[in-house]
């Protein structure tokens, strides 16, 4: 357990169906009751990844209106996005322009550190809460919300409650996501996973609506930060490019479903209707940043290798670890990144080996997704 907070003053998812007919299958017994568990489970779950942010962010939830979750100057940033993103709306005033740097031309800010979902959060609590409680709450729910949607796709996958539990409290609090919750646009990763369960349980039960939730989940990956849509195209891509290689029946013809018309067609119109509101909710956003880049041209590419880790980061521990972690300071001081612990743990390592054997052929994506995460 580890405290990640300071003071104020540092502000900061059969048999092919008859061509004849496409009966719904009659209903299985106990179904409705295995749902029904399933669900509590599920909200069981939640509540257990609630408690278990609040026990390793302590003593945070007892200091939210005195301090910050984190410790870098830039959280000072962030309070700033968010005071001028409710600011721009109330006055409506240019979102993407700002007079209040560099008076009186001031500047663009098209390409600013926005975390657009972090602020609408905060935006809906800083009445209730406050500026500094709504700003802690937000980063509690992306705590919680990373380690929920891991948790979804694991029992998704396995069926096992158990294994998707330890998955989503190895990746929420993994050193790396830890760190970077002083930058929310780079730690908001939560809606990756809940993408890829909404995508994975679309093509496992096609419906429409679970398209419109693939494309919401799409839009707030997105809008947590641009480059996350960067992030998740090394999951979701394998995982598309995998299905459609090994899964090519179920692209052309699936059993007929409930709230479908059986056949490939609910999963083709399932999957337009989550590229069309993909495209909608996140072009929307995105169209004034592509249109400044058009225009103006000064947002250049640019790698600062600086920031990439070292591969002996992969497998030393962190230099927050309780017992170790002055020991090991002085290796991450000689990394190209040393203030951004990349290793996992021992033990999550170790469970990922054991967990090989038991991999179907259905799963080959997850070995392509580890090796681009790596590279």
């Amino acid at each position: 357990m580890m405290r990640i907070s300071h003071r104020l003053s540092a502000f900061v998812p059969g048999a092919a169906p008859s061509p004849v007919s496409h009966r719904l299958p009659a209903p299985v017994p106990g179904a409705a009751s295995s749902r029904f568990t399933s669900n509590w489970t599920h909200l069981l779950v939640f509540l257990l990844f609630a408690g278990a942010t609040l026990a390793f962010t302590y003593p945070l939830i007892a200091q939210m209106n005195t301090h910050f979750a984190g410790d870098n100057i830039d959280v000072w940033l962030n309070m700033w996005v968010n005071w001028w993103s409710q600011k721009a709306m109330r006055e409506g005033l240019p979102f993407y322009h700002t007079t209040d740097i560099l008076y009186p031309h001031g500047t663009p800010l098209y390409f600013h550190s926005f975390s657009h979902t972090n602020t609408a959060l905060w935006l809906l609590l800083e009445p209730l809460a406050g500026p500094l409680a709504a700003y802690n709450a937000a980063l509690l729910v992306a705590f919680t919300l990373l380690g929920f949607g891991i948790y979804l796709v694991v029992h998704e996958l396995t069926g096992h409650a158990g294994a998707g539990f330890v998955a989503g409290l190895a990746a929420t609090f993994a050193p790396y996501h830890v760190w970077e919750c002083v930058h929310p646009n780079i730690f908001s990763t939560q809606y990756m996973p809940l993408l890829l369960w909404a995508l994975i349980t679309l093509f496992r039960r096609p419906t429409w609506w679970r398209g419109v939730l693939t494309g919401i989940f799409f839009t707030l990956n997105a809008l947590s930060g641009w480059h996350q849509p960067i992030y998740s195209a090394v999951v979701i891509g394998p995982y598309l490019v995998w299905s459609l290689f090994t899964q090519r029946g179920r692209w052309r013809e699936t059993p007929p479903l409930a709230g479908g018309d059986g056949g490939g067609k609910d999963l083709w119109r399932s999957l337009l209707v989550a590229l069309l509101v993909a495209a909608v909710l996140t072009g929307t956003a995105a169209l004034p940043l592509l249109r400044e880049q058009v225009r103006a041209g000064y947002a250049e590419p640019d790698i600062d290798w600086v920031f990439n880790t070292d591969v002996l980061a992969l497998v030393t521990p962190s230099f927050f670890h309780p017992l170790w972690g002055d020991a090991v300071r002085p290796l991450y001081d000689r990394f190209p990144a040393p203030n951004r612990p990349a290793f996992v743990g021992y033990v999550v390592l170790a469970m990922a080996l054991l967990g090989l054997p038991r991999l179907r052929r259905e799963h080959g994506w997850l070995g392509i997704t580890t090796l681009l995460a790596l590279i």
